[in-house]
């Protein structure tokens, strides 16, 4: 898997697309709620889970894969 993009949803549930360099397809993960925690403690999880921020916090990854604004 290569680097995710993530972006932040305003009620602190996050979103973010895992993209497999070796089948091409895209994991969508969507309004995760990480249990209420502060935007700084959820860019650490986001660390964490391998994920890189997005410029905007107003994109929504979907199901699909791509964003909407």
């Amino acid at each position: 898997m290569g680097p995710a993009r993530y972006c932040a949803v305003r009620d602190t549930a996050w979103s973010w697309s895992v993209l497999d360099a070796n089948t091409g397809r895209v994991a969508a993960y969507n309004n995760v709620i990480l249990a209420g925690l502060s935007e700084r403690l959820a860019e650490d999880m986001a660390k964490l889970l391998n994920v890189e921020c997005s410029a905007a916090d107003t994109k929504i990854f979907s199901s699909s894969g791509s964003c909407e604004i």
